[in-house]
């Protein structure tokens, strides 16, 4: 399926969510990037599915070391600060446009609660909401070529696009 001939074959095992490994420009490739995922988000792209299992496996190790710890605001200013470099090289090395933490980090008080609530932290529960926007990958590129008459300035052009 990696030749020319066989693009159309190729792009059909594509939209059915199967991947191929082929060869293009002398480089083995995987072909497609999609998941089995039927609606049309983000969750569609394998690469996004994989930087959330990343994502997981990668905080996990971090956020554990927290555990016995007090659960005070103290303890979840000091998870925020823990993983706040790890989520800004996420950031810098094109894995995602940006993410939010949300996770009670700038509370002074139990009463400044925005996220968890004094009974679930009083059972010892932290809860943190991380958004994040990530970068899916490249699957279509477009180019436009428009003729215009010999003479013509290009702003001319460009306002016909």
């Amino acid at each position: 399926f990696g030749s020319r001939a066989q693009f159309a074959n190729l792009n059909l095992l594509t939209n059915k969510q199967i991947n191929m490994v082929t060869v293009r420009n002398a480089r083995t490739v995987l072909w497609g990037n999609f998941t089995s995922q039927l609606k049309n988000d983000q969750e569609k792209f394998l690469n996004i599915e994989r930087l959330i299992l990343f994502l997981q496996k990668s905080l996990k190790p971090t956020l554990e070391t927290f555990i016995e710890e007090p659960n005070d605001t103290v303890t979840f200013r000091r998870i925020y600060y823990a993983v706040r470099p790890f989520l800004t090289e996420m950031v810098d090395k094109r894995a995602l446009y940006s993410y939010e933490w949300q996770g009670d980090q700038d509370a002074a008080s139990l009463e400044d609660l925005q996220v968890n609530n004094p009974t679930d932290v009083g059972n010892g529960k932290y809860l943190i909401n991380l958004l994040i926007k990530p970068i899916p990958s490249l699957q279509e590129i477009s180019v436009n070529i428009v003729l215009t008459p010999a003479g013509a300035s290009f702003d001319t052009a460009a306002s016909l696009i």
